[in-house]
């Protein structure tokens, strides 16, 4: 398995994260959101001028190496927060709130 997500914005980079979370190696494209973590995870990030050589190349070597990717990638998740998100921004809002008093 492995998970195709070639956006060009980043509303659909949290599809990332849930692949990731369930042990499913990536490819994105560059302007997708959360692509740091499908680098750290043994994932594919495409440059962001889109190339159908490049893709072809990455969709190779991913499925040549899928049973190693698969393996990284749900190691991988088993090291990462992927839930404290919402507490990070509450910090940075309050830190800021407390800042500007």
């Amino acid at each position: 398995d492995l998970l195709l997500l070639p956006a060009r914005n980043e509303a659909p980079g949290t599809v990332l994260i849930e692949a990731i979370s369930a042990g499913v190696p990536a490819i994105c494209s560059a302007d997708c959101g959360f692509k740091n973590h499908v680098e750290e995870a043994n994932g594919t990030v495409l440059p962001e001028k889109w190339s159908d050589a490049a893709f072809a190349e990455a969709l190779g070597t991913m499925l040549k190496e899928r049973d190693a990717r698969l393996k990284y990638a749900a190691q991988y998740s088993l090291t990462v927060d992927f839930t404290g998100r919402a507490d990070c921004a509450v910090d940075a809002m309050e830190q800021f709130a407390c800042k500007n008093k």
